[in-house]
């Protein structure tokens, strides 16, 4: 099963490592299981299930029917399974029957709901509103969600000259290697790669070089990335404001919630959570007050760092821990709980939460340093104040002589309680507003500032 391991889109080469009988016994209806279903449950099913470590139990019926029912959706997401079966079949094709017209291949984890999910469905979102040709091709990822995030623009083939790629450094190398003999069918390669911290490996030079163009997203990653390649574009993500959003007063009729969203496969080093909830816990010693915190976290059970935060959250029952996965409205419905915003993080390449944030015109409490400030500005009055410290070994890949920022936790629970106490106030009001112009003239759908036509116009006309 190795050659499940990973999440990447299936070729002829990649299928040829898994040897004939290795294939028949996959495919295989599993052994003592009984076939009541309206297909077969296979090995192969079963043993993509047991990968994601929460195996069905398969000696009940309704289990076998939860069983084919993630198999058909979730796994067949993850684990690219349908290309799985067009190289079994000898469908597999890459290229287009005619030549491949002016436009861009969106090419990363189009249904999973992490920040470069997000990133690729936003930009989705943009060439849609722009008129810009497009495809989607699909990696899969293990928090795909397909009954959401699948789009009408996907396509199995390469269809354009254009192909942008939403990978980090890491995961781009592993994808060019795969897909090695096949290169061409990609055009013109872009790459939009996160980073978070303020130097780049120097290794990844040679990944870089398979690209023409590296697009930043902050200027943080940007100044990480210098010397690593000769193209680099400034290229701020786009964040979608919501479709609908209750108005901030609306917020103030229940219990004053700050709100914290992460993902714990982040490494919780660098989200850093343990700072927000001891600020909260410094700022409202006081159990009168009518406020809490919620964390919402994704990927908490792969993270077995979590025993020093879950002891603090015990600590006061006004702080509550969401780990369930979350759809799109129920995250909308959470967001209009939010009273402020916190992230007192160490390091962040962007900061997507944040933006989702002031695009809502919630206020903001975060952490003075890394890529979001080009969200915020140097001079919001809501920073919070912090030293830079040497990242230790084990906290983050790659930290020899690299630095983050360690918060000033005093700092950081003086400014959740100015917040609170200013909740009614016209200068909190105007902080607020000004963070929310901010985000519209740089981040939106409809920021002038959006470079993509004329990033597209020079693409199609140097390869004319």
């Amino acid at each position: 099963m190795d050659e499940f391991t990973n999440y990447f889109p299936w070729t002829p080469e990649r299928l040829a490592r898994i040897d004939d009988k290795q294939l028949e016994v996959l495919l295989a209806p599993g052994p003592g299981i009984p076939q009541d279903q309206s297909e077969p449950i296979t090995n192969l099913a079963i043993k993509l299930n047991q990968l994601q470590g929460r195996p069905l139990k398969l000696n009940r019926f309704l289990g076998r029917q939860a069983l084919l029912k993630w198999y058909k959706t979730k796994a067949y997401s993850i684990y690219n399974l349908e290309s799985f079966f067009s190289c079994l079949e000898h469908r597999f094709k890459l290229a287009p029957d005619n030549e491949q017209k002016n436009g861009f291949n969106l090419i990363g984890y189009s249904r999973g709901t992490l920040g470069l999910g997000e990133d690729l469905r936003a930009m989705a979102t943009l060439l849609r509103a722009r008129g810009i040709p497009f495809s989607v091709y699909h990696i899969g990822h293990p928090s795909d969600s397909p009954e959401e995030c699948v789009m009408p623009e996907e396509s199995t083939e390469l269809l354009f000259n254009t192909s942008v790629v939403f990978l980090n450094a890491i995961e781009a190398e592993k994808f060019l290697n795969l897909f090695q003999e096949y290169l061409p069918y990609l055009g013109y390669k872009v790459i939009i790669p996160p980073w978070e911290l303020p130097e780049a490996p120097a290794q990844w030079e040679s990944a870089f070089a398979e690209f023409d163009e590296v697009w930043c997203m902050s200027d943080f990653v940007a100044k990480a990335y210098e010397g690593l390649h000769n193209n680099l574009i400034s290229v701020p993500p786009v964040v979608l404001s919501p479709s609908k959003s209750r108005h901030a007063d609306k917020r103030q009729h229940r219990a004053f919630t700050f709100l914290y969203v992460f993902d714990a496969g982040s490494y919780l080093t660098r989200k850093n959570p343990e700072a927000v909830v001891k600020s909260f816990l410094q700022a409202f010693a006081s159990s009168n007050e009518s406020v809490r915190l919620v964390l919402k976290v994704s990927n908490w059970q792969i993270n077995s760092q979590t025993k020093a935060l879950e002891s603090l959250i015990k600590l006061d029952s006004r702080i509550s821990l969401i780990t369930e996965n979350y759809s799109s409205d129920e995250m909308n419905t959470l967001w209009d709980s939010c009273s402020c915003y916190v992230s007192l993080h160490r390091s962040e390449g962007f900061g997507r939460t944040i933006a989702e944030a002031a695009c809502r015109g919630i206020p903001i409490v975060c952490t003075g340093w890394s890529g979001n400030v080009d969200i915020t500005g140097q001079d919001y009055p809501l920073l919070v104040d912090y030293q830079l410290k040497a990242v230790e070994e084990g906290e983050y890949p790659h930290f020899s002589g690299q630095h983050w920022a360690e918060v000033d936790v005093n700092d950081g629970a003086a400014k959740l309680h100015w917040v609170f106490t200013n909740r009614n106030t016209s200068e909190l009001a105007t902080i607020t507003a000004a963070l929310q112009q901010r985000f519209e003239t740089c981040f939106s759908l409809q920021s002038p500032g959006r470079r993509i036509e004329s990033l597209y116009s020079a693409i199609t006309k140097s390869k004319s």
